[in-house]
């Protein structure tokens, strides 16, 4: 008999609601800062806590409504918010995924991003193909037309 759930996703959750709550997060964290809503200070502060205690203490501190954040600002602000990131190689695969879903980037223009979620490591690459059933290296936007445009335009989430 199959399980329903494996031991890690009972104790944990499975991983699509929390690489949500993660891209929440790193959303929040990097808007704040990119507008200045939070001074680095705080954000400093919250980088060097534990892990879960910080995770709360970012939800905690919600409330900042401004325009979602460029892929370069959450690349840029990486620092901030990687510290919360769980360990997790199919959280983090399934975090690819909205960012990429949501985002639409090139690796290339989120380099920090590619290094933080663990991108290149062979057990996050697993993860993502056991979960999506397919190459996390395809996920990306190739250059073209459309993606210079982008960078033209900026690279506002798609709503």
């Amino acid at each position: 008999m199959a399980e329903l759930f494996s031991r890690d996703e009972a104790l944990h959750g499975l991983p699509a609601p929390r690489a949500q709550a993660m891209l929440y997060l790193i959303e929040g964290i990097s808007s704040r800062l990119a507008t200045g809503f939070w001074p680095r200070e705080l954000a400093n502060d919250l980088a060097q806590r534990h892990r879960e205690e910080a995770y709360l203490d970012a939800f905690a501190l919600d409330g900042h409504t401004g325009d979602p954040p460029t892929i370069e600002q959450l690349d840029r602000y990486s620092e901030y918010w990687w510290p919360l990131l769980p360990s997790d190689p199919r959280v983090l695969a399934a975090l690819a995924y909205q960012l990429v879903q949501k985002y639409q980037f090139r690796s290339s223009d989120g380099p920090a991003i590619v290094a933080r979620l663990r991108l290149r490591d062979s057990a996050v690459r697993d993860a993502y193909q056991e979960l999506f059933g397919a190459r996390l290296d395809d996920i990306f936007v190739h250059e073209g037309v459309t993606s210079r445009l982008r960078s033209v335009l900026g690279r506002r989430p798609k709503l």
